[in-house]
């Protein structure tokens, strides 16, 4: 059993993935496959518990079960709403992690096609946690349907392994604490309203840096000597800037723990989370802006050690003392997206949540930006709350790819958007 320092009050909206799976699905076997794959990796069995002296999450041997839905009668249409009403219900409420599984899974079959839900707790699984889950499953499918033996795995015991070498580390979380309070004491106060966390309606933008442009982005970045997420991270922080009129912002970062290669295989949130300063050098020429970003980044990896509801107090604290908040829902993630082996990929056709829901909810006062690289290309998507950020879709994509051109050197890219 382990310490966990966060409050499970403080819930947030689980993460959901939807795929349409094969024509010849076969049920049974995709359970024992999706089994197979929780029983191996204590993160997805997840459950936290409070005593006298705080929260725990220990990891429980209760395997979830897959949730099956028909949806037959009245009219395709009418079919095909129903559908999706009832797949975003699994993601409109979070999970209580005190009583249920960090995982919720559910098959619906609607009209001869066969699709899966599949809704994890961030606190058990990041991105490219859920990017090894899928091929996981997949590969353990493919054996159990042809009643093949699953290969020992040591996916636990990496994963203890892991957990003890970050609890050893705990020693330098009062440094990088006053580190970060340090350095965001006196941040600007967000210039709206709003001092509870709320959801608002969001908008929703993607696009594309297809190959041929993207290596050309990779040639500017060699030249410039710095890499793709340095790039993407420093536009966004200019357009945040330009957006508030001010050369202060922060913006938040999730970087991968993943330090060693026995944790690439390990489905668990390994992120840690950074609240990047970047103040006095937005108007800097690109080179010079580009080193300042990437020593930021750095100096925050070196005390990514700390304890998040400490630093959130403080600052909470700090803004309310000067009769305010800070407006921590700016963020950038940048995901490289990897090759795992795939035994059979006819289980996981098609993944169709790449657009948000005809009611888009996002925190108060958000703007974020996710950037996937592939081999090939880069899919930027971009979130926002438009009663906080008062600009439109098509203009706000134009301002960002403007100032990162700029901050790469190099003409203007076309775009495919999606």
């Amino acid at each position: 059993m382990l310490k966990q320092q966060a409050n499970p009050s403080a819930f947030s909206r689980p993460v959901q993935r939807i795929y349409r799976l094969c024509a010849s699905i076969r049920t049974s076997v995709l359970l024992k496959a999706f089994n197979h794959v929780i029983s191996s990796h204590p993160a997805l069995r997840l459950r936290l518990s409070e005593d006298k002296d705080g929260w725990w999450q220990y990891f429980s041997d209760h395997l979830p079960e897959i949730t099956g839905v028909s949806i037959i009668g009245k009219t395709p249409n009418l079919r095909a709403s129903y559908a999706s009403y009832i797949i975003s219900q699994d993601a409109s409420v979070p999970f209580d992690l005190c009583n249920n599984s960090p995982i919720l899974a559910k098959v619906v079959t609607l009209d001869g096609e066969y699709y899966l839900s599949l809704c994890l707790d961030h606190i058990a699984a990041d991105d490219l946690a859920t990017d090894l889950f899928e091929h996981e499953l997949s590969n353990a499918y493919a054996r159990e349907l042809l009643n093949l033996p699953h290969p020992t795995s040591q996916a636990e015991n990496l994963f203890f392994a892991y957990m003890e070498r970050e609890n050893s580390q705990r020693f330098r979380e009062e440094y990088n604490l006053n580190y970060w309070i340090t350095l965001l004491r006196n941040a600007p106060l967000s210039p709206k309203d709003g001092n509870e966390l709320s959801w608002k309606p969001g908008m929703h933008q993607r696009w594309v840096i297809n190959e041929s442009q993207f290596k050309v982005l990779n040639q500017a970045c060699r030249i410039q000597q710095c890499s793709l997420f340095t790039l993407v991270l420093a536009a966004l922080t200019r357009l945040i800037g330009e957006l508030g009129n001010n050369d202060d912002v922060i913006i938040n970062i999730p970087i991968s723990n993943r330090a060693l290669p026995s944790d690439y295989s390990l489905i668990a949130n390994l992120s840690m989370l950074l609240h990047l300063r970047i103040n006095g050098a937005l108007t800097s020429p690109p080179s010079a802006f580009l080193v300042h970003v990437r020593d930021k980044v750095l100096g925050g990896m070196v005390h990514r050690q700390y304890d998040y509801d400490a630093l959130s107090n403080a600052m909470i604290e700090d803004a309310a003392s000067r009769g305010g908040r800070i407006n921590w829902m700016t963020g950038c993630s940048f995901i490289r997206e990897h090759r795992f082996p795939v035994d059979n990929d006819n289980l996981l056709i098609e993944r169709l949540d790449n657009q948000p829901e005809q009611n888009y909810q996002i925190p108060y006062g958000s703007l974020v930006l996710t950037c996937r690289q592939s081999e090939t290309h880069l899919l930027f998507m971009m979130d926002w709350d438009y009663s906080f950020w008062q600009i439109g879709g098509s203009t706000l994509q134009t301002r960002y790819l403007k100032i990162l051109y700029t901050l790469a050197q190099i003409p203007k890219i076309n775009l495919q958007n999606e």
